[in-house]
């Protein structure tokens, strides 16, 4: 009797070791899970971020090819195209902004709201600019001396494709401007106080001395 008493006491004695040893595994192995959950969520939050920087990536791009559009075209800075362009470039560096410092789920869906606003934006600033083009190159040029409209005129009224044609109207568009590749010797000799509508003639290869 005496010798079942102490093994029962041995193996209760061992199967609480048992226990007490097995019980700081237990402890890693849940705090390990715990700490595997915030790690995907990073993983995934910021995978959802760099989806967000691609998404202005090509917003920006909409907004530099019109830029640049409006450069090759010399569109003076006081017109409304200009306005609208700028009022989305600050649109993008506010939700740039905003992006960089997203550090929630409920931050970015913000973000992801401003974005889909701003190419909306930028959607009619594009639409805006087509007409504008349009509209910008049948426009004639306004010239500020009266020889060199008498010059440009002469020459290259009705040029279309390089060619001057029969359509003439007795004036200069900024689209026929240009289309001009040189001058020649146009102006040689001319008595001339001002060419400041130069800048419209765009598809100069060269400009003489």
């Amino acid at each position: 009797m005496r010798t079942r008493t102490i093994i029962l006491t041995c193996m209760l004695v061992l199967g609480t070791g048992i226990t007490a040893q097995a019980s700081p595994l237990k402890a890693e192995a849940s705090r390990y899970a715990a700490a595997s959950v915030p790690t995907l969520s990073v993983n995934v939050f910021e995978s959802a971020k760099q989806v967000l920087y691609g998404d202005l990536e090509n917003v920006l791009s909409g907004i530099t090819a019109v830029e640049n559009k409006l450069i090759s075209l010399a569109i003076p800075k006081d017109e409304r195209v200009w306005d609208m362009l700028a009022q989305a470039k600050a649109e993008y560096a506010y939700c740039k902004d905003m992006l960089d410092a997203a550090d929630s789920e409920a931050r970015l869906t913000e973000v992801k709201a401003a974005i889909a606003s701003l190419q909306m934006m930028v959607n009619e600033v594009q639409d805006y600019a087509a007409v504008f083009e349009h509209e910008w190159l049948d426009k004639p040029i306004v010239f500020a001396d009266s020889e060199v409209e008498r010059i440009c005129v002469g020459h290259w009224d009705g040029i279309r494709g390089g060619i001057i044609t029969d359509e003439k109207d007795g004036k200069l568009t900024h689209g026929e401007a240009a289309e001009v590749t040189s001058l020649d010797i146009f102006f040689q000799g001319a008595n001339i106080a001002s060419f400041d509508e130069l800048m419209y003639f765009t598809g100069l290869t060269s400009i003489p001395e």
